[in-house]
């Protein structure tokens, strides 16, 4: 079992053309029920450099927030790079005037454990951006 990351969008755009080696897009018909509480048409599982979506930033608990990669919680260059590739992508698919949502959690969550929380990107720089399970979120600007 790994950690998921599902991402919907208004934007039509095949966003498995902006896969790299850090990040990857895939279209899925989003069986995962965590997957549900995704708002808009077009969605997509996100992969990291490992293949699954188990190389991002994240944290368990949001108690910490959001903050930059710290020596003393040591994160490998894999994760810090692959989430702030998955922020651009965002920032870029909003700059565009498309909206953006995502949910991280553990395979098979159900989606009345899922807390949605509202992600301000003008508050929030890519380096500071790490994900938290059970966690929906809604990215504005």
């Amino acid at each position: 079992m790994c950690y998921s990351v599902f991402l919907s969008t208004s934007a039509p755009e095949n966003l498995a053309t902006r896969s790299t080696d850090l990040l990857y897009f895939e279209r899925t018909d989003l069986d995962e029920p965590a997957a549900s509480v995704l708002v808009y048409e077009h969605k997509w599982y996100v992969g990291s450099s490992s293949g699954c979506s188990c190389e991002f930033r994240r944290l368990m608990s949001p108690e910490l927030g959001f903050h930059q990669p710290e020596n003393c919680s040591p994160e490998s260059a894999e994760e810090v790079l692959s989430t702030a590739r998955f922020i651009e992508v965002v920032r870029d698919l909003m700059a565009h005037g498309h909206l953006v949502d995502c949910v991280h959690a553990w395979e098979g969550t159900r989606s009345f454990d899922i807390v949605r929380r509202n992600v301000d990107l003008n508050a929030v720089s890519n380096e500071q951006f790490r994900f938290f399970e059970k966690h929906h979120f809604v990215f504005s600007r």
